[in-house]
């Protein structure tokens, strides 16, 4: 009997799809990385970028918001609070 050659899924299954530890921040996250205008705001006044932007409806609660003022207090530039961002994510997941 003649077999069929094992697919690349096979020998490379796809790693496994999980949701967000901290789905809001993340999604905060991906809008500040595709838009560095927003994460400017965000930098400077999360209350307006939240007024400025409400097509972007992003709940946080106590926890991420807490995560976001202290990114907030330890950076001084856009680049650095992405790079804040995306370490404050990592170490949730």
């Amino acid at each position: 009997m003649i077999h069929p050659a094992p697919s690349m899924w096979d020998r490379y299954p796809p790693p496994t799809q999980r949701g967000a530890d901290r789905p809001a921040l993340t999604a905060l996250a991906l809008l500040a990385a595709a838009n560095p205008h927003v994460a400017e705001q965000l930098m400077h006044d999360p209350l307006e970028a939240a007024c400025a932007h409400p097509h972007y409806l992003v709940q946080l609660d106590d926890d991420d918001r807490l995560v976001l003022a202290g990114i907030r207090t330890h950076s001084g530039s856009v680049h650095e609070f992405l790079l804040l961002l995306a370490d404050a994510l990592d170490a949730a997941a």
